[in-house]
């Protein structure tokens, strides 16, 4: 998988940047499989065998520290997955990868990690309070970072990779949940856990590909992903447009559609937590308001990125040529949406099958599902009568507009008609007030370059008089403007991932330093090369002969 992956992601490798992504997703897969291959040794001196139904009895004879193993393996697989702070790589993967390798990643890849930390569970029995809560707490942790690093983002392939970081978040807490609910006893709790997690796998796969898919789309047609250089293309790509709008509606978790149905299954499993341990109930209520801060933090930032992107006016001059996609690439988009509608619409067929799927983490038997089915055959009706009020407005505004005529107007202007697409919200300033909230969670730098003046009049120096030549009045009146009207300035912000800057680098920068004291090795005198040879051969054979 991790290979593979390599191939597709470094497919511009001609590209610096590219290179050095692939470089990194390289090295941060091979750190997480040197704890996967240090917890299956672990395991096979326990058990004796390499063989997985050997795995559970090993892990629940009391010979070795469930604890330690489940550590080794979710941090190996959690390389894998993006949970932070194991995640750097993601957001510099997916920019450098095309886009439906990024869908590809996003969607497919980064859930094997998933899997292989589900599949360390069913060989435990009962999994202890403190595993439970260990995965809740960084999976909460994850979904806040990953989103707010999102909202702060110019890139949007970076903003959707920060994203994966999110909801891989929101699938951990769905696996909290469940292994709680098993610690504790608490069946409902489980089933609803584990199913809202594995059903967020299944959803997340769906609209976050077909986000990068919408987002190749707009950088093959305007050959940028800069959020701050889009604009207006609603007009342009339709359908991109629409599509990019479901995800996103899909991704912030919004009824009807299927981002929320996996969301509401975690919900659920903590309500049915609230009234057992104190502790558990605490903790319970906390990851509540921080799934529900997540969701309103996901809101924001794509209300950024489809307003800035799709909405207003072009801020770049697009190519005349400007065409929508073929049939070929739609469809494979249109089975996503159709996906992400029925998934949202019918919810209880849905959790019929992903309590089958949580009944290998639970026993289920003298359980009745029906209760649950009960409540989303009830939600279920309440979002086709939304749909259907929906449809009813929509249908009543063509009947009173037909037959006349719809203008369309700037929708503001106060009077001034000069305005232009520099005056248009941007993603910075419309982020702005939220970032300056969280400023102190994220690595957030300012970059500005003060307007410039020219003027070679002081403020204090009189104005020339209109009795004066014109020329000189002219010189003199273009040097107070100038003055008055600055000619140049700037300002850009940038969001470094603060465990890349503040805990990987000063890593590296240590490793760095260590093996350039050996730097004097590797001389480039070919005659100090064939010393070593010499010393080697000469040293391989005193040792051949047992001297």
């Amino acid at each position: 998988m991790s290979l593979s992956s390599f191939f597709l992601l470094t497919f511009e490798h001609e590209k610096n940047e590219v290179y050095e992504a692939g470089l990194n997703y390289l090295v941060s897969m091979h750190i997480g499989v040197v704890f996967l291959i240090i917890g299956f040794i672990i395991l096979a001196q326990s058990s004796g065998s390499f063989d997985f139904s050997t795995f559970k009895a090993a892990l629940n004879n009391g010979h070795i520290s469930v604890f330690t193993v489940f550590i080794l393996f979710f941090a190996g697989f959690g390389m894998k997955a993006g949970f932070v702070p194991l995640h750097t790589w993601l957001p510099q993967a997916h920019p450098a990868a095309p886009s439906h390798i990024s869908g590809i990643m996003s969607g497919v890849m980064i859930k094997t990690g998933i899997y292989g930390i589900l599949r360390i569970i069913t060989f435990i029995d009962s999994p202890s309070p403190k595993l439970g809560y260990l995965v809740l707490i960084i999976s909460v942790i994850s979904g806040l970072l990953g989103v707010a690093y999102a909202i702060a983002q110019h890139n949007l392939k970076k903003l959707l990779a920060y994203h994966s970081v999110e909801n891989i978040g929101i699938i951990g807490i769905g696996i909290g949940v469940g292994m709680l609910g098993l610690s504790y006893k608490n069946t409902p709790m489980a089933i609803l856990g584990f199913s809202g997690a594995i059903l967020h796998v299944l959803n997340h796969s769906v609209f976050k590909s077909l986000l990068f898919y919408a987002a190749g789309i707009v950088y093959q047609k305007t050959h940028t992903v800069d959020i701050e250089k889009l604009g207006g293309l609603a007009k342009k790509m339709p359908f991109a447009t629409s599509a990019f709008l479901i995800g996103s509606l899909a991704i912030s978790g919004l009824p009807p559609l299927n981002g929320f149905i996996s969301e509401f299954f975690i919900y659920l499993g903590m309500f049915k937590g609230l009234k057992s341990d104190i502790l558990l109930s605490a903790s319970l209520v906390l990851t509540i308001s921080g799934l529900a801060f997540i969701g309103a933090m996901a809101m924001l930032c794509f209300t950024k990125a489809f307003g800035v992107v799709f909405l207003g006016s072009p801020r770049t001059d697009y190519p005349d040529t400007f065409f929508d996609v073929g049939l070929a690439i739609k469809i494979p988009m249109i089975i996503k949406c159709l996906m992400i509608a029925g998934i949202g619409l019918f919810p209880a067929q849905v959790f019929s099958v992903m309590a089958k799927i949580a009944s290998q983490f639970v026993d289920i038997k003298g359980y009745s599902l029906e209760p649950t089915v009960q409540i989303l055959g009830n939600l279920s009706r309440g979002c086709f009568i939304f749909l259907i009020i929906a449809a009813s407005l929509w249908l009543l505004r063509s009947f009173m507009l037909k037959n006349r005529s719809v203008y369309r107007y700037k929708t503001w202007d106060c009077g001034y008609q000069a305005g232009n697409v520099r005056m248009q919200y941007t993603a910075s300033s419309y982020a702005a007030p939220f970032i300056n909230i969280i400023k102190p969670v994220l690595d957030y730098k300012e970059y500005i370059e003060h307007p410039a003046r020219y003027s070679a009049l002081s403020h204090t120096e009189p104005f020339v008089s209109r009795v004066q030549p014109a020329s000189d009045y002219r010189e003199a009146l273009k040097k107070r403007v100038a003055d008055v009207f600055p000619i140049s300035g700037s300002f850009e912000s940038h969001t470094e991932d603060r465990i890349e800057t503040r805990i990987i680098d000063p890593i590296i920068n240590l490793i760095i330093r260590f093996l350039n004291l050996f730097s004097w090795i590797q001389s480039g005198n070919i005659q100090q090369y064939i010393l070593y040879g010499l010393i080697f051969l000469v040293a391989i054979t005193l040792w051949i002969m047992g001297v």
